[in-house]
């Protein structure tokens, strides 16, 4: 699975609302996206257990998106339910949404297993609505 703002589809205004773009429709308002991914992270919902809760990282999530962030590329094996996958998705999801050029891929063992990133990730956007929104429900184009 590839990411990038525009295969998401987002729109980002830091306008005030009323303003109407140049094809005549009146743009929403959005909150300022946080300047650094532990502060995105804490704003974002994720399924935990039978609820949904804010993203609080633990520990190891927080040192996992430091070395990311201070090596051009990353292999990761792990087992499964550390919360690994949520916290890179939810990463470059961040990374998106803060760099409309931003382009990243997760590898999946096989296309159930990339729908269900798919719609986790769409779950997250859809509790962000005061800061972004996607143009399209298509899960084909995240």
């Amino acid at each position: 699975m590839t990411l990038s703002a525009r295969d998401f589809g987002f729109r980002q205004y830091k306008i005030k609302a009323g303003i109407i773009d140049p094809h005549g429709k009146a743009q929403t308002q959005f909150l300022p996206i946080p300047k650094t991914w532990l502060e995105f992270a804490k704003i974002c919902r994720i399924r935990s257990g039978s609820g949904i809760v804010y993203f609080n990282p633990y520990e190891y999530q927080i040192k996992l998106i430091d070395q990311i962030e201070a090596h051009s590329a990353t292999v990761i094996t792990k087992t499964r339910q550390l919360g690994i996958t949520e916290t890179i998705t939810n990463y470059f999801l961040f990374k998106a949404l803060s760099n409309p050029g931003y382009l990243a891929v997760v590898f999946s063992k096989n296309q159930q297993d990339t729908a269900n990133i798919a719609k986790r990730l769409r779950r997250t956007i859809g509790y962000l609505e005061q800061y972004c929104q996607t143009t399209t429900d298509a899960l084909q184009d995240i």
